[in-house]
């Protein structure tokens, strides 16, 4: 797409510095045609906040200095990891990724409870929708000629993002919410949504949580006849010894090998491929 043709092509943002969500909340303006730079406020249409509350206002460029005083037309995004004051009692908290997830309750429904990658509540829950929030406040400016600001805090935005899982939990479904003790498949604590290792000590990603996917799997690892495997699938209390022999028969062949073994189409099973081999 050329850049003129961009949308938000011409819009000016002025990004404050600070850590992953605020520089990649102004990456994605900025993908989409908007100029990001760090002065001239009085002209700028998004100013983005990426500190913890009370920062700004403390070098005089607050919200109330900002857009009563300075530019009544600009975005003013906040962006934080637990809100202001009148969102939560750990508005002055220090936080990172793994802190935010932990006060959602997400992390305590990933693999194993490990420390995850930082994608989902900087860059998801905090630079996205916080950019998304600023879209959506441009837009709804071109109708009313005033500015806004806008409040995005990863806490929420992870929250907001994880609706569909709490969902599922809500309605007490097992193969997500299993209180029997498993935890669930989202912990890799099932069989069928795992990470095998293979013979050359590569891996193979296995999400095969429907039936028809399921059945694909056990005939690929030759166990479709197995009472253990079927009856497997359903009873979680099998799911430890099972995600054993799983284990055992993945390692018995190279990755190459399971390729051209796997339905790839039809199995839910895929070669985990290096970040060079991703770039092809």
């Amino acid at each position: 797409m050329m850049a003129s043709c961009l949308p938000l092509s011409g819009i000016v943002v002025v990004e404050f510095g600070g850590l992953a969500p605020g520089p990649f909340c102004g990456l994605l303006l900025a993908d989409f045609g908007a100029t990001v730079i760090r002065q001239l406020l009085k002209s700028a249409d998004v100013l983005i906040d990426p500190f913890r509350p009370g920062v700004m206002e403390k070098i005089g460029f607050g919200p109330k200095e900002v857009v009563d005083n300075i530019n009544p037309r600009i975005i003013y995004a906040r962006l934080t990891g637990y809100g202001q004051p009148k969102d939560s009692p750990s508005w002055q908290y220090a936080g990172h990724d793994i802190n935010y997830l932990a006060a959602t309750g997400v992390l305590d429904i990933l693999p194993n409870r490990l420390p995850p990658i930082n994608i989902l509540a900087d860059f998801a829950g905090g630079g996205l929708l916080c950019a998304f929030g600023i879209s959506l406040a441009l837009r709804r400016r071109d109708i009313t000629n005033r500015g806004e600001v806008i409040d995005c805090n990863m806490v929420q935005g992870v929250t907001y993002l994880s609706s569909f899982i709490f969902a599922m939990m809500s309605k007490d479904t097992p193969f997500l919410n299993d209180r029997k003790g498993c935890g669930g498949i989202l912990r890799y604590e099932s069989h069928f949504y795992n990470v095998y290792e293979t013979l050359d000590g590569r891996h193979l990603a296995v999400g095969a949580i429907e039936r028809k996917f399921y059945q694909k799997f056990l005939k690929g690892m030759g166990v479709e006849d197995d009472e253990d495997f079927i009856v497997g699938r359903a009873d979680s209390s099998r799911w430890p010894r099972l995600i054993e022999r799983s284990k055992n028969i993945i390692k018995q062949k190279r990755l190459d090998e399971w390729m051209g073994i796997f339905d790839l189409r039809e199995s839910c099973v895929s070669p985990i491929l290096t970040i060079a081999e991703a770039k092809r």
